[in-house]
């Protein structure tokens, strides 16, 4: 592989991760839990549905 092929799937790799950090703060923004698992994840979209209805 030559310079240029490098330079771009470095470039690609370097996009990616921003954008996987962007979207990962932004979630944080929205307080979603630090883990992912189906039970916290599960627990945290019933609390914000509670949190919508129960005004």
């Amino acid at each position: 592989m030559n310079r240029s092929q490098w330079a771009f799937r470095l470039t690609i790799l370097i996009t990616i991760a921003l954008v996987m950090g962007a979207i990962w703060l932004i979630l944080r923004k929205l307080g979603m839990p630090v883990s992912l698992a189906p039970a916290a994840l599960s627990e945290w979209l019933n609390d914000q549905a509670c949190s919508d209805h129960c005004c």
